[in-house]
């Protein structure tokens, strides 16, 4: 059931974020991807042979909680060559593309903060000059999420 996995994967952010043992966090944010990943393939199984509004919801919501472990896992598993920044930044900006998704943000709804954190690691990283690995379109995206993040919430990216 991808409802299961997501809240599952859900879960084991949480638990990556709370936790300050390296290996804990490590093994709980690996296993966090793994099921949200198999969650978001099943709801697009599922979105080929039937389209409903519940199924484009689970869709955004999930894109949603990728994103912000992938944030994650970016600050926990440093240098895997699996999950690069290019990975990260097209993840988060095809969560912000679904407005549902913007309004938890702006209402902080949602744990924004792994995403913000990110964000910013980013910025700064591009400011100094140490952005080296990051493609064009990725640049593009990320622009694009700065700008619709500062819209949502000024604050955080400051």
């Amino acid at each position: 059931d991808y409802q299961f996995l997501h809240q599952y994967a859900k879960c084991y952010l949480i638990y990556t974020v709370a936790t300050r043992n390296q290996n804990l966090q490590t093994e709980r944010i690996k296993e966090a991807l793994e099921k949200i990943n198999i969650s978001l393939s099943i709801v697009e199984n599922e979105m080929k042979t039937k389209m409903n509004d519940r199924l484009i919801t689970s869709l955004s919501h999930i894109q949603y909680t990728k994103a912000t472990i992938m944030c994650e896992y970016s600050r926990v598993v440093r240098n895997d060559k699996k999950i690069d920044e290019n990975t990260v930044i097209n993840s988060i900006f095809i969560a912000l593309q679904d407005s549902s998704n913007c309004d938890d943000i702006k209402n902080h709804r949602v744990n924004t903060d792994t995403i913000f954190s990110f964000v910013k690691y980013m910025q700064r990283k591009i400011s100094f000059g140490k952005a080296y690995n990051i493609t064009d379109d990725a640049k593009q995206q990320f622009q694009e999420i700065q700008t619709i993040l500062y819209g949502l919430n000024k604050k955080y990216l400051l």
